[in-house]
């Protein structure tokens, strides 16, 4: 664990630098667990110490198991702690110090810039992003469930080998992955999803027509109590896009179609509501029109698996898909499709 324990701190380390002004304090600072270190300087009381000021920094009594993340929120409480020294040190009032950092109340003074460090960093959560990694992903892990991802350390990952097999390019800094698309809030971990980075996912856009003019669209209403979505789902290890669109929709609706009625789309990254900046889905859509059928007589479904239920919606605009999602089962669109089937449903028309 404390091998461990060094590589983190070391990558945190490495990505973070100080430096102050006050006397001849003027070079850059060396983080290490425990420790903010620089060349010999003056103290304000003209004493030659070994490190900055000599105030020992916070006890890092608790530092196994703490991520690259709260490493570096560690790190700058040490930073904050050598600033207020040295502040206390060189602000006087008629020649003495305002406070002494060395007297009888260095207790007191080191408590209140631990509770400052803490409310600075839940300050910098708020405009940064936090970091989480839902529990049923950990309890995933701790099963051995195949979907979830075992390595909780991302820059233990080959990105190399994984950004060459990415359906969308993306970048990779300080050995974390960064998500293609907007902020999610959720800066590091993987919120709900079992995959560092891209998880490849592949969704079926079925559509039939009734002679009466409407066009209907197959959904699927999720478990996860996230909405009405396509028949979908990751791809597994070695499938197209086309062979795992058409799996999940017969898992899902028990719906088979055979591979003459489809054709395949380009990837795209989604705004699914359990990714992150680290975790994140990007699908490939893949679509298939059955053709005309008698009012009341549209091919049969039933919903399985990962659906509670599967319905055909009307879907001639993307406003009649959500007005007959509302009116009939209450149910609202799934974050991520919410864009993708505007784009789809375009499509559709302009193939007409």
């Amino acid at each position: 664990m404390a091998d461990d324990t060094d590589r983190v701190a070391e990558a945190a380390a490495a990505r973070c630098t100080f430096q102050l002004t006050y006397g001849r304090a003027d070079r850059d600072r060396r983080f290490a667990p425990g420790e903010l270190s620089g060349p010999d300087i003056p103290c304000a009381y003209g004493n030659s110490l070994d490190q900055s000021g000599g105030w020992e920094v916070p006890e890092d009594g608790e530092a196994d198991g703490r991520t690259e993340a709260e490493w570096v929120d560690r790190f700058a409480a040490y930073a904050v702690a050598e600033a207020v020294h040295e502040a206390l040190e060189w602000f006087r009032v008629d020649g003495r110090p305002w406070l002494d950092p060395h007297g009888p109340d260095d207790q007191a003074i080191h408590e209140a810039v631990d509770d400052l460090c803490v409310r600075l960093a839940d300050i910098r959560q708020r405009q940064h992003g936090r970091t989480y990694t839902d529990p049923e992903v950990l309890d995933a892990i701790a099963a051995g469930e195949d979907w979830a991802d075992p390595e909780m350390d991302p820059t233990a990952i080959n990105w190399a080998e994984r950004q060459a097999a990415a359906l969308i390019p993306f970048d990779v800094v300080s050995g974390r992955p960064v998500s293609p698309g907007p902020t999610t809030g959720i800066r590091h971990g993987r919120n709900r999803v079992g995959h560092w980075g891209e998880q490849p996912c592949a969704d079926a856009f079925v559509t039939a027509a009734t002679s009466d003019g409407v066009r209907w669209l197959l959904m699927v209403e999720r478990r996860d109590g996230l909405g009405w979505a396509l028949p979908g789902g990751y791809m597994d290890e070695g499938e197209t896009p086309l062979d795992a669109a058409r799996r999940e929709l017969l898992e899902e609706t028990t719906l088979e179609v055979t591979a003459s009625y489809w054709t395949t789309g380009e990837p795209r990254w989604v705004p699914d509501p359990r990714a992150s900046d680290e975790a994140w889905m990007v699908t490939v859509v893949s679509r298939a029109h059955l053709g005309a059928y008698p009012p009341g007589r549209l091919p049969p479904i039933v919903g399985s698996d990962d659906a509670r239920r599967a319905a055909w919606i009307r879907a001639n605009t993307y406003d009649a898909l959500t007005a007959h999602l509302d009116g009939t089962f209450r149910g609202v669109v799934f974050p991520a499709h919410r864009d993708l089937l505007k784009t789809e449903l375009f499509k559709e028309d302009q193939s007409r």
